[in-house]
């Protein structure tokens, strides 16, 4: 779907901020850098706002304090936060920033977040937020999958959009239909398609399991 973009560029010293918006679709990105004696913080935010959800994208930062002979130190991570039902929209599948936080395992989606941390996934307890799945062990997030708008992205596409992650399997069944799954930072993810290629479901899984 085309829609009419309007660019306004505002400039202030060295600070650019580029402003789209449009009749659906609105994206903002914004660079901020900001210097002291002590520290350097740079961040990066990126939102948009698509039918069924709002989605916040970007970067995260974290500082640490600079001594008089050592320049500050800064650590960013990707992070992507979607917040309504996934299965009405699919495009957020292909976005670098959402490929990105999922490596790094800075994903929430209903202001749910799978753990980091080594837990042990055993008989987890399953619920459903909105048509999410979430799965969790002793109280903690430990896994969760959720549905993509059916017959919008195709394989190949996915493939291409993920390329930066490490392909662990490309697993085809007798039915036609396959997942394929990445490694990432703290743990995997596996994407499911139908049998005619198309992008069903995204589940990101478990760093341990036991039955």
């Amino acid at each position: 779907m085309t829609h009419k973009m309007i660019r306004n560029v505002i400039t202030t010293g060295t600070l650019t901020t580029l402003l789209f918006t449009g009749l659906n679709i609105a994206h903002a990105d914004t660079v901020t850098t900001t210097t002291t004696t002590k520290t350097v913080v740079t961040t990066v935010i990126k939102t948009e706002k698509v039918d069924g959800g709002k989605i916040k994208v970007g970067k995260q930062s974290t500082k640490t304090k600079a001594t008089k002979v050592k320049p500050a130190t800064k650590t960013i991570e990707p992070y992507y936060n979607y917040n309504g039902y996934t299965a009405r929209n699919a495009d957020f599948a292909l976005d670098s920033y959402f490929v990105q936080a999922l490596n790094y395992g800075n994903f929430k989606l209903n202001d749910v977040t799978v753990t980091k941390d080594k837990v042990i996934q055993s008989k987890p307890k399953k619920s459903i937020v909105n048509d999410t799945e979430v799965y969790k062990t002793n109280g903690v997030v430990t896994s969760m999958a959720f549905p993509v708008k059916h017959g919008i992205i195709k394989k190949a596409d996915f493939l291409k959009a993920h390329a930066s992650n490490t392909l662990l399997s490309d697993v085809t069944k007798k039915s036609g239909a396959s997942n394929v799954t990445y490694k990432t930072k703290t743990s995997s993810y596996t994407a499911s398609f139908d049998k005619k290629g198309f992008l069903t479901k995204i589940k990101i899984n478990p760093a341990v399991t036991t039955y």
